[in-house]
């Protein structure tokens, strides 16, 4: 551990003798009585100690040096946790040819041991979020463990640390200069989960694609609040009790009762055929050179899905429209997602295959066609 330094003078020492004066008599502080960094989103560390100093009754200067520390100056601190009212912090300077150096002036009231809190940004202090999912062999459940890696790419040691992240419950540990070290978060045993089909032609144009599908709930075994974002390594247990690797996937920042969704590949045992039924362009309007300005369109649309698993399969269809459109006739119940987005979800049996159909009537279009897929 890198240690910080801090000398003391009386009140009638002549300003005049410079910083080379300042660094008569300097004494090693006390150990770190506590340690608090707390690292948001971008990697920035927010570092608080706690330590004692004994302060002169007068002026009294404090040097601390953080040799080889990336220390942003401009945020750095010295708070007294006792007797303010005695105590005035009265300049922060950082002297020529001193890289990593504060000084400053505190004068105080009455000599005594103060518990100070000293408080700065650094670089070099960073965090990594993983998960590892472990399925059930009838998929009905997985197993979630959630961890993250803390590098120490500073120069410090930090003993018994609380470390702080964006999101979940602070934790202790000891963290060496060049150390990273994996800690568990937690662990949800038994998370149930629906095996779901999409298909999207725009975020999965070769087939439809397989999804495991929880809450972030306390219901599904969730308690630990908004996850953090991470990659998430997939296993699957067979039928021997041993796991096979079956692929990665990727959490963003997942709020309390967001829906996750763990992508597990492309479903080769369910084909969803899209055809073009009818397009016609009508009220067209035409400019004076009779150049075509904009029109009207009606357009039909048929999706067959043909299902050949053993089980039946609940598929969410996408399509995705553009312009100005209105819906004038559809087979099954869809959802409107947003402006361009339709959503139409479906069970389709065992063996069996299902159609959905779908007639969408453009406005004032000027290129193109409402589904463009």
């Amino acid at each position: 551990m890198r240690k910080l330094l801090v000398g003391t003078l009386a009140a009638a020492f002549v300003l005049a003798a410079g910083w080379a004066a300042a660094r008569i008599g300097l004494v090693t502080i006390p150990a770190r009585q506590d340690i608090r960094i707390k690292i948001d989103r971008n990697n920035n560390a927010l570092v608080q100690e706690r330590r004692g100093i004994t302060l002169k009754q007068g002026m009294n200067r404090i040097e601390f040096s953080w040799p080889n520390m990336k220390i942003d100056f401009n945020t750095a601190q010295l708070l007294p946790l006792e007797q303010q009212e005695t105590i005035s912090i009265l300049s922060v300077a950082v002297p020529p040819n001193a890289s990593n150096t504060l000084i400053l002036e505190v004068e105080s009231q009455k000599p005594n041991l103060v518990p100070f809190r000293i408080t700065y940004l650094t670089s070099g202090i960073s965090w990594k979020a993983s998960y590892i999912s472990i399925a059930d062999m009838d998929e009905k459940t997985i197993h979630l463990e959630a961890s993250v890696a803390i590098s120490n790419d500073t120069v410090e040691d930090y003993h018994n640390a609380a470390f702080a992240l964006p999101v979940g419950k602070p934790f202790r540990q000891f963290i060496q200069s060049g150390e990273t070290k994996k800690i568990v978060l937690f662990t949800a045993p038994a998370i149930p989960v629906t095996k779901t089909y999409l298909s999207d032609p725009l975020e999965y144009p070769d087939a439809a694609a397989m999804h495991y599908v929880f809450k972030n709930d306390a219901a599904s075994g969730l308690k630990e609040g908004m996850l953090l974002p991470g990659r998430v390594r997939q296993f699957k247990k067979d039928a021997t009790g041993s796991v096979a690797f079956v692929g990665e996937d990727v959490l963003r920042f997942v709020p309390v009762g967001d829906e996750i969704r763990l992508y597990q590949g492309p479903a080769r045992d369910i084909e969803v055929e899209r055809r073009i039924m009818k397009r016609e362009q009508k009220a067209v309007k035409r400019n004076k050179k009779g150049q075509i300005v904009s029109y009207d369109t009606d357009e039909t649309y048929r999706i067959a899905i043909h299902n050949r698993k053993l089980s039946d399969a609940p598929l969410i269809v996408r399509a995705h429209l553009s312009n100005y459109w209105e819906m004038k006739e559809h087979s099954d119940p869809y959802e409107r997602k947003d402006a361009g987005t339709i959503e139409f979800e479906t069970t389709v049996p065992s063996r069996s295959e299902k159609e959905i159909s779908f007639r969408v009537e453009g406005k004032n279009l000027q290129n193109g066609y409402v589904l463009n897929e």
